[in-house]
């Protein structure tokens, strides 16, 4: 795989979950500490970044995943009730299962 190859690929990947996500260009520009002129071009495979950058990119956008997954998790639980609440208490029928009496 060559440099363009690579290149194209990332932007699309990075667009895919910038997108996900709900984010605009400009919001995780300024995330990362970029211009979102500089997002842009990333997305379309027309620059390349840095290490350091595809670094701080890829945190920012697994924090921001967490950060959304979390709050996902709190508003299903919010409107069900745990399976703790939901269990019956075990109270075994008359005749079942094996007699150790003596």
């Amino acid at each position: 795989m060559d440099k363009k190859q690579l290149s194209i690929i990332l932007g699309e990947n990075i667009c895919k979950y910038r997108t996900q996500l709900g984010l605009t260009q400009a919001e995780l520009a300024e995330k990362i500490g970029v211009n979102s002129s500089y997002i842009s071009r990333i997305e379309c495979a027309e620059k390349s970044m840095k290490i350091i950058t595809l670094y701080n990119l890829a945190e920012a956008l697994i924090a921001i995943f967490k950060k959304a997954n979390n709050k996902r998790k709190r508003q299903t639980n919010a409107g069900n009730p745990t399976a703790k609440q939901n269990r019956v208490p075990y109270e075994p029928r008359q005749g079942a299962g094996p007699d150790f009496g003596p």
